[in-house]
């Protein structure tokens, strides 16, 4: 198996967490995928869960994978108690740590990783699951070390963010029975804090980041007999590549991972498509 280590690195007066994996036969220069993990979840939960360590392996990739912050730092994390998340500025921000600058957060484990002289700095890759899919868009938005293409995965990008003529070839894949993120939009009650929030339509955050790429110049469909639907676009004065999956009868699950989740918070998992493979065919291709 690869190696793992842990790493710690204080920002904004606080100790922050990220585990860095480097894969079985690791000969560099590598690609780095940073792999942001969902509301309540942790980086080695998120590693096991989508089995990114074995594909990791396969295709030689190093993987960070970092560590949002809870409400009590002081005690471990869990799913519904003292859950982790990200400040994507969605309402789930709030479980964490007020105000915390987590864009500043991810430059700086950038720059750490980057220092350490394991990767290849062309080929720095962002995907994230759920409130880490949110924080995925919003760092390609706001922060420094621009991904050079990014992959967020059931979940949505904050409404009010503002971008514009961003230059990073996007995928973005959704379920369209997720009972959480509604294909539609609509409220669903929160798990955590069993409130009902208002989720936006997956059709506003694929319009919003359209926007953000510069608009768009082509767009061809396609769809398959097994129920996925994939739309490549061309936006922006460079023609950035965004591409989205669609899949029927997915949940709350990273595609093709082990779907532990809680199927009655979650729904069905689904094999219909392998997302890291998915992911890396089009982020490496």
């Amino acid at each position: 198996m690869g190696q793992t280590q842990r790493i710690e690195l204080t920002c904004g007066n606080m100790r922050r967490y990220a585990l860095l994996r480097k894969p079985r036969n690791y000969s560099k220069p590598c690609a780095l995928l940073i792999m942001l993990h969902g509301a309540g979840g942790t980086a080695a939960w998120t590693l096991d869960e989508t089995e990114l360590d074995k594909f990791a392996d396969e295709k030689d990739i190093v993987l960070l994978l970092p560590e949002g912050t809870r409400e009590d730092m002081s005690r471990g994390p869990g799913f519904l108690q003292n859950p982790q998340v990200w400040n994507d500025g969605s309402p789930r921000s709030q479980m964490g740590q007020p105000g915390v600058d987590d864009v500043a957060f991810l430059d700086l484990l950038i720059d750490h990783v980057l220092n350490l002289k394991l990767i290849d700095p062309s080929k720095i890759f962002m995907t994230g699951f759920s409130n880490g899919a949110g924080m995925t868009f919003r760092f390609a938005s706001e922060g420094t070390h621009k991904p050079k293409g990014i992959a967020p995965v059931s979940g949505l990008m904050r409404q009010d963010q503002i971008a514009s003529n961003l230059e990073i070839p996007t995928i973005y894949i959704m379920g369209k029975a997720d009972p959480l993120m509604p294909f539609d939009g609509g409220a669903i009650i929160s798990p955590w804090t069993r409130l009902s929030e208002n989720r936006p339509a997956v059709s506003a955050t694929i319009a919003s980041w359209e926007k953000a790429l510069g608009g768009v110049n082509t767009s061809i469909k396609t769809e398959t007999q097994n129920g996925v639907q994939i739309t490549d676009r061309h936006c922006g004065k460079h023609n950035t590549k965004f591409r989205t999956i669609l899949v029927d009868e997915l949940g709350h699950h990273w595609p093709g991972g082990k779907g532990t989740l809680n199927k009655r918070l979650a729904g069905k998992p689904s094999n219909k498509i392998h997302a890291s493979s998915e992911i890396w065919s089009f982020l490496n291709g």
